[in-house]
């Protein structure tokens, strides 16, 4: 019995712990598919912004292209209607004042190399020994053939503003025009692009790593590819390498990720966010999976416990069932409840029909009194078995005990003791037992 009752605590055992790892599989699956979809929607927001701002980088550009184009066209024009010298300084002059008053402020000046005489918006005087076409303005536009051409970028001095150059062949192939743009519209762009999202920093590097605008003004103008072990070497180094819109990178133990989008060919809009805010929404999803998990493990843990307590009970009662077959002639198990009974196998003490049971267990048992007792005691028989008073009279009392004759005139003797107790301490099932004279002989 008690090897019968182990094995049975087993396989409970087994089928908690499998089951218990079947919903931790199952429920793995489904969070972890949710946390893939979240961290990729989470990603393609990132994505788009760093692609607005890109887009917004690239329209400054526009800009200051067409407005060079504009000029361009203007002197060509000029030119091929034979005018002076003069006339193109004086018109360097005029565009001058109207592109930095009307278009941008930024636009500082108009200048370039026509018919082999240089020429400055703004009244430049060069000294003695300049040589325009030596000058990266001029070389640049040169190498560009009649396309416009950007001149590496440099940090002025005197006002802290990251300037630019951008120049253009004319069609006869030796004049040049370039016009001086101040990039304090783009370094605005790139400030307040921080201002609408979570970004560590957000920058703009041109295609030798220098820093044309940041979020931090300090770090304007510096060149990251020539810097020693730095955050911004680091990052510039992974953007000559790596061609992904958005990657991960490490620093002095930090994790970062890095979103990326090209700003005109060799130029990149760049925005930083730490990991761990990146991904602090989605650490609720983990924090919900294991909140869930911990509830369905303690619901089964409670099952199981019941369970095991509730078949630890019945082990008892089939340990007592088989005690007491041994010493009468019939063991029934009547729950009063659900009127219900179950009669043990004298040879085994197993229980008949356990889990589905007799109905009527009054009526059977009543009728079977009726039939084996001798009428002279039938009354007191039947008082005996009355369910309805069966809680009263075992009130405080571990058996009921009644002696009787039968029908063969054979004294015998029945007993009801509880097997279990409801909330109101009254029995909610009783052993019914029975002994014939013959069973003592």
């Amino acid at each position: 019995m008690k090897t019968s009752y182990f094995h049975l605590k087993k396989r409970v055992m087994v089928a908690f712990l499998a089951f218990a790892i079947m919903i931790t599989f199952l429920l793995s699956i489904v969070f972890n598919a949710l946390y893939v979809k979240e961290l990729g929607n989470a990603i393609a927001v990132k994505e788009n912004r760093v692609f607005e701002l890109a887009t917004e980088a690239g329209y400054f550009f526009v800009e200051s292209s067409l407005a060079i184009k504009t000029v361009a066209y203007s002197i060509n024009d000029l030119q091929e209607s034979g005018a002076d010298d003069d006339e193109i300084k004086e018109f360097l002059e005029d565009q001058t004042r109207v592109y930095s008053k009307t278009v941008n402020n930024d636009f500082t000046a108009l200048y370039g190399l026509f018919h082999g005489r240089f020429h400055d918006g703004l009244g430049w005087t060069p000294t003695e020994g300049y040589d325009p076409t030596q000058r990266p303005w001029y070389q640049k536009a040169v190498e560009a053939k009649g396309e416009v051409a950007l001149v590496s970028p440099y940090l002025d001095s005197k006002t802290q503003s990251v300037m630019m150059s951008l120049c253009k062949l004319l069609p006869d192939r030796e004049s040049v025009v370039s016009i001086d743009v101040a990039l304090n519209d783009l370094q605005k762009i790139v400030e307040e692009s921080l201002a609408d999202d979570d970004w560590l920093y957000s920058l703009i590097l041109d295609g030798n790593g220098f820093v044309v605008a940041h979020s931090n003004s300090e770090e304007l103008g510096k060149e990251y590819l020539e810097e020693d072990e730095s955050f911004g070497k680091l990052l510039a180094t992974r953007l000559l390498t790596d061609e992904s819109t958005h990657f991960e990178m490490e620093y002095l133990g930090k994790q970062y990720y890095v979103f990326v989008n090209h700003v005109m060919s060799d130029w990149h809009a760049v925005c930083i966010i730490e990991k761990a805010k990146l991904m602090e929404p989605l650490n609720q999803i983990w924090l919900l999976f294991f909140a869930m998990l911990f509830t369905f493990l303690g619901c089964i843990l409670f099952m199981f416990v019941r369970f095991n307590a509730h078949q630890g009970i019945e082990h008892a009662l089939e340990g007592q069932i088989k005690l007491l077959t041994e010493m009468y002639d019939l063991v029934w198990y009547l729950d009063l409840q659900r009127d219900v009974f179950y009669e043990a196998d004298v040879r085994t003490g197993a229980l008949k029909l356990m889990g589905a049971g007799k109905e009527r267990a009054e009526y059977h048992l009543r009728e079977f009194m009726d039939g084996i007792t001798d009428d002279r005691f039938k009354n007191s028989a039947f008082v005996f078995i009355d369910f309805s008073t069966l809680g009263m009279r075992l009130r405080g009392k571990s058996f009921l005990k009644l002696e009787f004759l039968d029908v063969k005139n054979r004294r015998c003797e029945a007993r009801i003791i509880p097997a279990k107790w409801n909330e109101n301490e009254e029995p909610s099932a009783v052993i019914w037992l029975l002994e014939t004279e013959e069973k003592n002989d």
